[in-house]
């Protein structure tokens, strides 16, 4: 509120566009695993099933009203996008979806500078989904080289207008290694793969396992569990 007790009308709008924009974010991670699971081989019924568990994950619900919401929306467009381009049959489609992956792993980045093994991991989800008795190498490295130059599209804008990487990355790690950090390290390696498998949500794990010796590529669809 300003001084006479009136509320700022554009303030007003941010909080109301903010909390929508989470909850939007939120919903959409739910057609992007769906997404996924269709191209991995689920028919639209079951790949629908797969999307609606997202709401199952623990994660779902601690983190809906936070930004994080955005980063692990940006994560999963990296994962779909990479997925298409890994199976569309046109060229210049999978092309233009690798360059996607790059931007949405760049707007991923720049929320968070944590979100680097996540987008490993989606990388290897796409990877490992869209095994094929015709799966070429040669596709991969194609989308790989269109990623890249999607990434550092994006990365170069902010560094165009003065943003500092190294700076911002040196500062994040001297507080996670001063101040977030218990002396044991060890101790807090274990609390974080707990806390990991707990936001994750121990029956979809169970779930997944199930479902891993059940297809035909059981090693492959292992990695993608783990």
């Amino acid at each position: 509120r300003n001084g006479r007790g009136e509320r700022d009308p554009d303030l007003a709008a941010a909080a109301l566009l903010s909390g929508f924009g989470t909850l939007l974010a939120a919903i959409l991670i739910a057609w992007g695993v769906a997404r996924m699971a269709e191209t991995g081989g689920a028919d639209p019924v079951n790949a629908a099933r797969a999307g609606a568990r997202w709401i199952l994950c623990p994660a779902a619900f601690f983190f809906l009203p936070n930004f994080d919401a955005f980063s692990a929306l940006f994560v999963t467009l990296t994962a779909v996008l990479a997925c298409t381009a890994l199976t569309v049959n046109d060229q210049h489609r999978a092309a233009l979806s690798g360059f996607g992956t790059g931007l949405a792993a760049g707007g991923a980045l720049f929320c968070s500078f944590a979100m680097a093994p996540m987008l490993a991991a989606a990388r290897l989800t796409a990877l490992v989904a869209t095994i094929r008795p015709s799966f070429s190498w040669r596709r991969v490295r194609f989308v790989a080289i269109a990623a890249v130059i999607g990434l550092a599209t994006i990365l170069s804008v902010p560094l165009v207008l003065g943003f500092d990487y190294v700076g911002t990355a040196r500062g994040i790690m001297y507080l996670h290694w001063y101040h977030y950090n218990p002396p044991g390290r060890a101790l807090w390696m274990r609390f974080n793969l707990l806390d990991f498998s707990i936001f994750l949500g121990w029956p979809l794990i169970v779930w997944l396992a199930m479902l891993t010796f059940r297809n035909r590529w059981w090693a492959a669809r292992l990695v993608l569990t783990t």
